[in-house]
């Protein structure tokens, strides 16, 4: 869940920025965009809209006589080649004649179109177009957020084009320019003007065009510079009508989430929070539809304040947030199902089971969002962790002769790494051994448990090898180990070992080489834990004296060499 929150927190800056682009609307757009951008180039000369429209009237009437005459010359054309040049010319004449008629009204009326304002014909009942009705007055508002800013790219993109084609035509005029017509002959000089005055009027007709453009993004321009207004008056606006929405939406969502809230604290107050195993997986689905329950109504306030204040493009924003925060969770279902069978209580991981983590064991406390796991052995040993992260997971049972941990505090281990020491400090991040003189040892926790700690503090058992001489051979098993037994239990009471003793063994172990080798064993309780390494050097000092007392001889690695006769 949290990933999906994170992911869902990506859509964030995006909103921030709608919401201050909507905060500002079109005010700044004149700013942005220049009145004239290629005044520069052109530099046309300023014309009423009086005469500008005389004049667009007039190009009407002799595109409409032209292409009456094309009509009739298609209608009585041969070949077919030169019907397709009639019929492309007048597509073309049809085309700039729709064009300047549309042009004549946007002009008339300030840049709006009769189109948008037609009515629409009456269909037939279909849930689909009504779904799209539904949908269309919240698009449409999207749609006019950037409608005089696509009108004005789109005059600026004609004016460029016609500009453009000017120059183009004005370089083949010029080229024209420079043949000498004088030397032509009467054919080919008929066709030679022919050939000039279509492209004149070319020019003429870009010229014409472009200042009709130039004219119609003037008058688009004119409403937006006499509504300007400042920065301040900007800001303050949007706090009175859509910041105000905004903050409205949001205190419901706020409130109706608290309400929720609260009752469900109410319930869980009333009927305490026992509950019997059983009706453990009920109550935790109960729970749940409950937080699902909560979101869609704090949501459905939200766009219940959009609705009252008739705001939609606000609605429209919410619409879209919603869809891509479903298109990111998408992925994530799978995922979703995992995590809500293990808020069920009925996944691979159950509440009052053990679980490996990290290399330590845990006991499941809760599970939730953020679940709570308990290790008793470890002194503030409660960590809580994402429910996703269990999803990999599995518990079981643990046995109560199961340990939490391999040592406590104050305990005495022993490592493989031939480190001897008390535990001094133990966390879920490590373990802290206080060796002999003072000196303290950090370790990992996976670094501890990897060393084998043996825990002396619950017993322990001390073993050393010793051997004696050949020539005792006769008594090897029966009176030697006893003379070794006694001799160690006295010598271990005499020199304050043997408070905590529970056991002195020794038996032969085996005949080697050259000696006969006893192994002496010696049990403690775990009080004795920390005299663990003087027992262990006192056992080879009480076997020397063993030895000295009864007159044993020790022997030393021989090597003896065979010499064969020649």
């Amino acid at each position: 869940m949290k990933n999906r929150v994170t992911q869902a927190g990506r859509i964030a800056p995006v909103v921030a920025l709608l919401l201050m682009w909507l905060g500002c609307g079109d005010a700044l757009s004149a700013e942005a965009l220049p009145a004239n951008p290629e005044q520069s180039q052109t530099a046309p000369a300023e014309k009423s809209i009086e005469t500008k429209l005389n004049e667009i009237k007039s190009d009407l009437r002799k595109r409409q006589q032209e292409l009456n005459t094309k009509t009739k010359q298609l209608r009585s054309a041969k070949d077919s080649q030169t019907k397709k040049g009639l019929e492309m010319e007048i597509a073309s004449l049809t085309r700039l004649i729709e064009e300047q008629q549309k042009s004549f009204e946007m002009i008339v009326t300030g840049g709006l179109e009769q189109s948008l304002i037609e009515e629409k014909q009456e269909v037939k009942f279909d849930w689909q177009k009504d779904l799209l009705d539904i949908l269309q007055p919240i698009m449409s508002e999207l749609r006019q957020l950037t409608e005089n800013k696509r009108k004005q790219q789109n005059l600026k993109n004609r004016i460029l084009f016609h500009q453009s084609q000017i120059d183009t035509v004005n370089e083949a005029i010029n080229r024209i320019k420079t043949i000498d017509h004088k030397g032509l002959e009467q054919p080919a000089l008929a066709e030679f003007k022919r050939i000039k005055t279509a492209w004149q009027k070319k020019v003429e007709e870009h010229q014409h065009l472009m200042e009709v453009a130039q004219l119609q993004m003037d008058e688009m321009l004119k409403p937006e510079e006499e509504q300007q207004q400042s920065f301040q008056t900007i800001l303050e606006n949007f706090f009175v009508g859509r910041g105000a929405t905004l903050f409205l939406a949001l205190a419901a969502a706020l409130l109706v989430f608290g309400v929720m809230r609260a009752l469900q604290g109410l319930v869980v107050m009333i009927r305490g929070t026992k509950t019997r195993r059983k009706s453990r997986t009920v109550v935790r689905f109960m729970g749940i539809l409950y937080q699902i329950a909560t979101i869609i109504l704090s949501i459905i306030a939200i766009f219940a304040v959009f609705h009252e204040r008739g705001d939609r493009v606000l609605q429209a924003i919410a619409i879209l947030i919603l869809l891509a925060i479903l298109l990111v969770l998408k992925n994530s279902i799978p995922q979703f199902i995992g995590e809500l069978r293990l808020l069920l209580n009925i996944g691979l991981v159950r509440e009052g089971e053990r679980i490996l983590y990290n290399g330590l064991p845990w006991l499941v406390e809760s599970l939730n969002v953020y679940s709570s796991l308990v290790n008793p052995a470890i002194v503030g040993g409660k960590i809580r962790v994402p429910i996703q992260v269990l999803t990999n997971l599995h518990s079981r049972k643990s046995l109560k002769e199961e340990p939490w941990f391999p040592c406590r505090m104050e305990d005495y281990v022993f490592l493989d790494d031939l480190v001897y020491g008390q535990v001094k400090v133990i966390t879920v991040e490590g373990v802290v051994l206080q060796l002999a003189g003072g000196a303290q040892k950090s370790y990992g926790i996976s670094n501890f448990l990897g060393n084998n700690p043996l825990n002396l503090s619950t017993g322990f058992c001390i073993t050393t090898l010793f051997g004696i001489d050949y020539q005792y051979q006769d008594r090897a098993t029966t009176e030697i180990p006893r003379l070794f037994k006694e001799g160690v239990l006295e010598g271990l009471e005499k020199r304050g070992f043997g408070e905590h003793l529970t056991d002195v063994k020794c038996e032969f172990e085996e005949a080697a080489a050259s000696s006969l080798n006893y192994k002496i064993m010696v049990n403690y309780s775990g009080e004795a834990a920390n005299a663990y390494n003087p027992i262990k050097r006192a056992l080879q000092q009480l076997a020397v004296d063993v030895c000295n007392q009864h007159k044993l001889e020790v022997p030393f690695n021989q090597l003896t060499i065979h010499h064969t006769p020649s």
